[in-house]
């Protein structure tokens, strides 16, 4: 089921972090693992990671923990992180981490709701769980929080048509999409309701 405001206590400046989901990954290449505190980071790379997360090939250094449709439970067992952080395809994981990994911390940073409020919220989760970077991150959320408003405000009553292109098929997005934030946040119309 969906979870909404659940309330939990974290350890702070974890040093052993396990991420199933790339985007915490570049918030650590754009803060710095050091500055985090982080000792040991293991991530998903599946067959292979973009190029900003290239920095963390290197198994021996960051260990692989699978893939973001199949984390390998060992792997993870094997690392022992504080704190293991899930998102997107891996939230499913959640209950069951919750059970397989007790002495763990298990943070969830999806936005299934695709808005900017839940996005503002993981960064304040993630800058409560990291306060040696918290400032820095809070500043880089202002500086997409007022990007978001020059948009709403210099685009008014702009019409935007979201389209996706797989091979032969094209498909619209509308406001119930995962590009709704483009209509319900930035206020754009939509020219097919």
């Amino acid at each position: 089921g969906v979870r909404t405001e659940v309330t939990e206590e974290f350890r702070v400046n974890p040093k052993v972090v396990g991420t199933l989901v790339q985007e915490f990954a570049d918030i650590v290449v754009s803060l710095g693992q050091e500055k985090m505190g982080i000792s040991k980071l293991g991530l998903v790379k599946g067959s292979s990671l973009p190029p900003v997360l290239s920095s963390f090939e290197d198994d021996r250094l960051y260990p692989n923990l699978g893939t973001a449709k199949t984390p390998s439970k060992d792997d993870i067992l094997l690392f022992s992180p504080d704190l293991i952080i899930l998102g997107g395809r891996t939230a499913g994981f959640y209950e069951q981490y919750k059970k397989d990994f007790p002495n763990t911390d298990i943070l969830d940073i999806s936005n299934t709701s695709f808005s900017i409020d839940a996005m503002e919220q993981v960064y304040r989760n993630i800058a409560k769980i990291f306060p040696s970077i918290e400032a820095e991150l809070l500043g880089k959320l202002d500086v997409i929080l007022n990007g978001f408003e020059n948009i709403k405000n210099n685009f008014k009553n702009k019409t935007v048509l979201i389209l996706g292109i797989n091979g032969d098929d094209i498909s619209s997005f509308g406001a119930k999409s995962r590009f709704g934030f483009i209509y319900n946040e930035l206020g754009f119309n939509n020219p097919d309701p």
